[in-house]
């Protein structure tokens, strides 16, 4: 049996990321929580410069980075078994494992409550990013 710690808390920076672990046992990879580092969202918040900081001139103009430490993980390993998600924030990554080729026969274990406010969380996250992208879009910046 071998336990790999794959995410911490903190270990997207100085920003508080969910717990994520690989579990081998006997050949069988299983992979515990699949959250998605959200730290680069803090560089998209105004500087606290003075009583105009919520000005929108003081917003970084880029489309923000997101990555699953996890997912990256078992891509490394090539590939898991299965992901057992203990929360709704541990199934945000499952997007981005989902892209793996060795995700086909991968099961994801889930409580009906995780699931459906993971869901939610990933609509907002969505939006949100969506949001991003029209703002950059009307500017005339190019995303590319």
């Amino acid at each position: 049996m071998k336990l790999t710690c794959v995410a911490t808390p903190g270990s997207g920076g100085d920003y508080h990321t969910p717990a994520s672990h690989l579990l081998e046992v006997e050949g069988v990879r299983l992979l515990l929580d699949c959250p998605v580092d959200l730290s680069a969202l803090a560089a998209f918040a105004p500087v606290p410069l003075g009583a105009d900081c919520g000005d929108a001139g003081d917003l970084i103009r880029a489309v923000p980075y997101y990555w699953s430490p996890a997912a990256a993980a078992a891509a490394k390993a090539g590939g898991v078994d299965a992901v057992l998600v203990s929360s709704a924030t541990g199934m945000l990554g499952l997007p981005f494992l989902t892209r793996l080729p060795s995700f086909a026969n991968t099961k994801v274990y889930v409580t009906e409550l995780a699931a459906r406010i993971g869901k939610l969380m990933m609509g907002e996250l969505m939006e949100m990013h969506s949001e991003f992208n029209i703002v950059i879009e009307d500017e005339g910046m190019d995303l590319a």
